[in-house]
Order: C-alpha cells, then sequence, then structure tokens
C-alpha cells in the first residue's frame, strides 16, 4: 500500500514543482514496478522463512500482507479500468 502511495504522492509532488508532462503511462509503471517489487520482497521472505535463513515470522506475514492489499488495488483499478472502457464501448457516436 505504501509502494503506492508514495507513487502517487511523488507524481503530485513532481507536478506542483515544475509542469512537466507527467503521462498516466508512467504513474502507472511507477505502480506495477511497486506492486512487483512488493511481491518480490515477500517471496524472498518466504524463500528465507522455509530456509531458516530468517526466523521471524512476524515480519513474513506483514510482507506477504503488504503485497495482498498491493494486489488486490491492482485488481481493482484494472476492474475499474475494464468498466470504463466498455462503457465507452457501449456509447453511441
Amino acid at each position: 500500500m505504501k509502494g503506492l502511495q508514495n507513487v502517487i504522492t511523488s507524481s503530485k509532488t513532481d507536478s506542483s514543482v515544475s509542469k512537466t508532462s507527467t503521462s498516466f503511462s508512467n504513474v502507472f509503471d511507477k505502480a506495477i514496478s511497486a506492486l512487483n517489487e512488493s511481491q518480490k520482497e515477500s517471496d524472498q521472505a518466504v524463500t528465507d522463512l522455509i530456509s531458516g535463513k530468517n526466523q521471524d515470522l512476524h515480519n513474513v506475514m506483514i510482507s506477504l500482507a503488504k503485497s495482498d492489499v498491493l494486489m488486490q488495488t491492482a485488481s481493482q483499478f484494472r476492474n475499474k479500468a475494464i468498466d470504463a472502457y466498455q462503457e465507452i464501448m457501449r456509447m453511441q457516436v
């Protein structure tokens, strides 16, 4: 969740500081990258726990929960984007 918040906050900060064009695709790419990093970190935490390198189950579970929330957020974003696309396709010209 913090990963997506950081991406959104940084894009807002960038736009208020200078009027450079921050396109939707750049924000979307950053959000997907944050999601990917979160997934990799949680996978590594689980691997370390299973192999015995890490004995801290609490932090592993927190990492998994964060990844789950980010994935759910991304899924809802995708669903809303598909709904918007379908609504546009239903419009009569």
